[in-house]
């Protein structure tokens, strides 16, 4: 399995690393990778920041009901977001082992003394 952490340092020259190879799934598979990552980043984004909108909701609640003012329209954007959390976090665990898995069929980069080819 490959190490994402490589691929996202620079995509370009591990793709062509990996296309080395001369096999034509693997280009494929690149561009599989390249766009679950890129899916799997945005929505970890969104999530991140509806978790930090959440969190400073929850303080502005805390505030209100110590100054005994109306919570109920915060209470009720809570609820709305906290699913809308909860939806996204299982889509990103999709995505998270849709990237997993297609990691896996990448091979490991060849030494930059290898031959090109399948060999």
């Amino acid at each position: 399995m490959i190490d994402l952490k490589l691929f996202r340092q620079n995509p370009d020259a591990f793709r062509q690393s990996i296309l080395r190879r001369r096999d034509p799934t693997l280009a494929e598979a690149m561009d599989a990778i390249g766009e679950l990552d890129g899916r799997w980043r945005a929505m970890l984004g969104q999530v991140e920041t509806l978790k930090a909108q959440r969190n400073a909701a929850n303080d502005e609640v805390a505030r209100r009901k110590r100054a005994k003012e109306s919570t109920e329209d915060l209470m009720a954007d809570l609820k709305a977001s906290g699913e809308r959390v909860k939806v996204l976090d299982a889509e990103v665990r999709a995505v998270e082992e849709a990237l997993q898995q297609a990691a896996m069929r990448i091979p490991n980069l060849p030494h930059p003394a290898a031959p090109d080819g399948d060999e």
